[in-house]
């Protein structure tokens, strides 16, 4: 069968936005599966297609409507018409221009990923697109959205098919069964409508011999494009594991991945690494793996097959549990190609750390990672969260404070999150017995943007403090002033849009 797989371009119903430039990896698996059993297969990404080759981010001033610096780049914006808020717009390649692709390539299966809710809106498009073009198209939707609310997905009509948790084994049984005219309500992690309308869905099934899965079509990808835009580089992404046994209240993967960590074999992992270093070139390899060095000894075996086998890149891994992060496995990770850090702490109170965002970890664990990644040699970032339901002031103040103190003992980046209730997680469930949502609003959601007031703080409060913490740590030259009082009023500070 003829077969695209197809990432949204980035919605954006407001003013901010928060997005980076990054190989789409889900269908980049997929596409490699479905290959491998014999299919046509295209894939595009909606939002590295919308670059524009010939504007470079220095020659923009601001006053563009039609473009936006993303990282290196500069990508096409769109708005967006009927069915969409006012002023609504899409970064990447328009709906017009995605017509077009599918008409000329004139598939017989759309596959749609919808990694983030903020794209479900753009993806749902897509499939009306699809089936304007022609009713017999066969249309898929996957991806974390898709997993955590199936009902909603399967709600819209121009949708034919969901898959949710991993879809390579999935996606490969469901077009064996369309292609033969079967009944796919036998295969794990497949929804669909039945002929009296019914939604039906089965159970999604972990795959546990991630070994057995293809390796990623790399090069259906427009690979020089990511390249040259990317924050980190001529860099390569890979997973060496799946899934997290941790619980913690913002996140999504203990639903996704029951709290299950699988791993591939260390000969596998090498063996994509030197796909990305010896037949792309990559100077950077970025681990995207729900939390890597959960099991530290597996982890220090993987940094020593690195070296063994020749592999020169940078490494870098975003999601690093800092308690395990020893003296030993840091000298090992700088000695295997690690350069930074990124840790973490999501809190300066412990009361937060242990009650709301239930992650078993102290902040004095987080602090010493830190003074020990630096005695390693190596720079430090971090991550927190600021806004949950239940949250006091007065403990986001706590937070504030032991930013600037680690800032002090040397950390050179900070990411500051907006506590967000997604489907899928204990924070969205908390915020619904508060009464502080009723839902999610697909149309006007976008991450990093307050959703809700409490009795604490308002949704304005917490955007002010969130960007002016963005722009001091980092020393952004719209910094001003010294770190905000949350415990008092805060003043007027402008909203910075993220990817600007």
């Amino acid at each position: 069968m003829k077969v695209v797989l197809i990432t949204p371009p980035f919605y954006v119903p407001n003013e901010t936005c928060a997005l980076s430039i990054g190989h789409p990896l889900g269908i980049s698996y997929i596409g490699g599966q479905l290959r491998r059993a014999g299919h046509e297969v295209t894939l595009i990404d909606s939002l590295v297609e919308g670059r524009i080759h010939d504007k470079k981010p220095e020659d923009l001033t601001g006053d563009q409507t039609d473009c936006i610096r993303v990282s290196r780049g500069v990508f096409a914006r769109h708005p967006v018409g009927e069915g969409f808020p006012d002023g609504a717009t899409i970064i990447g390649l328009s709906f017009d221009e995605i017509e077009q692709r599918l008409r000329e390539i004139k598939p017989d299966v759309v596959g749609i990923s919808v990694i983030f809710t903020s794209v479900f809106r753009p993806g749902a498009e897509i499939a009306k697109i699809a089936k304007r073009i022609d009713p017999n198209i066969v249309t898929v939707m996957g991806g974390t959205h898709v997993t955590v609310s199936p009902d909603t997905t399967l709600a819209e009509e121009s949708i034919d098919y969901i898959i949710t948790g991993e879809g390579e084994l999935t996606m490969e049984q469901l077009l064996v069964d369309i292609e033969e005219g079967k009944d796919p309500s036998h295969i794990p992690g497949v929804g669909f409508k039945n002929p009296e309308g019914k939604k039906v869905h089965t159970a999604n099934v972990l795959n546990w011999e991630l070994d057995d899965l293809a390796m990623p079509a790399l090069d259906l990808l427009k690979m020089e494009d990511y390249f040259d835009t990317m924050a980190e580089g001529r860099a390569g992404k890979m997973y060496t594991t799946r899934g997290c046994p941790f619980n913690c209240s913002f996140c999504s993967v203990p639903f996704t991945s029951e709290r299950r960590f699988r791993v591939h074999s260390l000969e596998r992992i090498v063996e994509e690494a030197k796909i990305w270093t010896d037949h792309y070139n990559a100077e950077v390899l970025i681990f995207e793996d729900d939390n890597i060095n959960t099991a530290t000894k597996r982890f220090r075996a993987m940094l020593n097959e690195f070296l063994d086998n020749g592999i020169h890149a940078r490494l870098d891994g975003r999601n690093l549990r800092c308690d395990l992060l020893d003296a030993d496995t840091l000298e090992l990770m700088k000695k295997a190609g690690f350069r930074h850090v990124f840790i973490t702490p999501e809190s300066g109170s412990q009361r937060v750390m242990d009650e709301i965002i239930t992650k078993k970890m102290s902040v004095d664990d987080s602090r010493a990672a830190v003074e020990r990644i630096l005695d390693a040699g190596l720079t430090v970032g971090t991550a927190f969260v600021i806004g949950f339901p239940g949250e006091k002031r007065s403990e986001i103040q706590e937070t504030v404070d032991y930013a600037y103190e680690l800032k002090a003992l040397g950390v050179t980046s900070f990411w500051f999150s907006i506590a967000t209730p997604m489907p899928g997680t204990a924070l969205y469930e908390t915020a619904t017995e508060m009464g502080l949502i009723d839902g999610i609003d697909l149309d006007n959601f976008a991450y990093n943007v307050a959703t809700y007031d409490t009795e604490e703080f308002t949704a304005q409060e917490l955007m002010e403090w969130h960007n002016h913490l963005m722009a001091d740590l980092n020393g952004w030259d719209s910094a001003s002033g010294d770190k905000p009082s949350v415990m008092g009023k805060p003043s007027e500070i402008d909203i910075r849009a993220m990817a600007s």
